[in-house]
């Protein structure tokens, strides 16, 4: 071994350890291919969430569309039963005029009733405080008064008529 100078031992050689010896270009060139990959995977990434983003805006876009042209063809229903409707309304419309004139009203009246036209003296009693209003005319008074020649019965088909209870 070799002497202690002073003290201290006596090292041959450097005692700073030894770096390992690393071309720069060698270095360059693996960070460069590590930012290369890098780039590459972001835009791959980039490209995908592009794809699947554009897929979906597609299909929404379709989605909607399906729902416009279902909804068209509701509208296109309701408007062919409208129309229908229409017409039945005017047809029915149509048949409720010609029942309604005057004319026709008169000569079903006269001819399938057998109604006549009420003269001055023609009167009718009728009770509107009742749901179901009942008319009485003269002839029919006239006809249960011949009927019945006993007073009291006379009186009391009267009272009965006055309170409408028959």
């Amino acid at each position: 071994m070799p002497s202690n100078m002073n003290g201290y031992e006596y090292v041959y050689g450097s005692t700073a350890r030894k770096m390992p010896e690393n071309d720069p270009y060698v270095e360059k060139r693996i960070h460069r291919k590590k930012i290369r990959v890098k780039k590459y995977q972001k835009s791959k990434r980039k490209a995908i969430f592009t794809a699947v983003l554009l897929f979906a805006v597609v299909m929404f876009v379709m989605v909607r569309y399906s729902m416009i042209l279902h909804l068209n063809y509701e509208i296109a229903e309701v408007t062919d039963l409208y129309e229908r409707v229409l017409a039945e309304n005017s047809a029915l419309d149509m048949k409720l005029k010609e029942k309604t004139s005057l004319a026709v009203i008169y000569d079903r009246a006269v001819n399938e009733l057998g109604m006549i036209k009420a003269d001055n003296n023609h009167v009718g009693y009728y009770n509107s405080y009742k749901e179901d209003t009942k008319v009485i005319d003269n002839d029919y008074i006239q006809a249960r008064e011949l009927e019945n020649r006993d007073p009291v019965t006379l009186m009391l088909d009267k009272i009965r008529l006055f309170l409408n209870l028959k």
